[in-house]
């Protein structure tokens, strides 16, 4: 099964943030990272724009996201959500942490990321950031074409 993290691969909460991509995960501006700006203003996340990544994920028959994020910021995502896809064709799994989603994930899973700092990048898809440059996997996608092969090839 492919699993999609939600921000970063699916909607774009950097872009909601910043207005551009950051160059590295603890991106400042003012001393606020992107969770401190999101917790003053939990909106921006039902008002994210759509990755490029977006149309190869929205034709699968079934989406699986595994999103590591605050309960309360839950509610929001899922407003996304709805808006963006038929809620019914949905399946998703909200976690505490970038770590909870590795331990969920079965032998032949894949999980479609940007997250920077897993222990282990074996069974991820990592989608191409400047915040992620440093890490070595076997499984990095530059484009929307490249994503459309892993998620076929699988």
């Amino acid at each position: 099964m492919i699993y999609f993290d939600l921000h970063g691969v699916i909607n774009d909460l950097s872009k909601a943030v910043w207005g551009f991509e950051p160059p590295h995960w603890e991106y400042k501006i003012s001393g606020e990272n992107l969770l401190d700006i999101v917790e003053s203003n939990l909106s921006l996340l039902a008002k994210c724009e759509t990755t490029e990544y977006f149309d190869i994920i929205s034709t699968l028959p079934y989406i699986y996201i595994l999103s590591s994020q605050p309960e309360h910021w839950r509610e929001y995502s899922d407003k996304w959500l709805r808006k963006h896809f038929n809620y019914k064709k949905i399946y998703r799994k909200y976690v505490n942490s970038p770590q909870e989603k590795l331990d969920r994930l079965k032998d032949g899973d894949r999980l479609v990321e940007d997250y920077p700092f897993f222990k282990s990048y074996e069974q991820i898809i990592l989608i191409d950031k400047p915040y992620n440059q440093n890490v070595k996997t076997a499984h990095r996608v530059k484009t929307p074409e490249e994503l459309k092969e892993y998620i076929f090839n699988c």
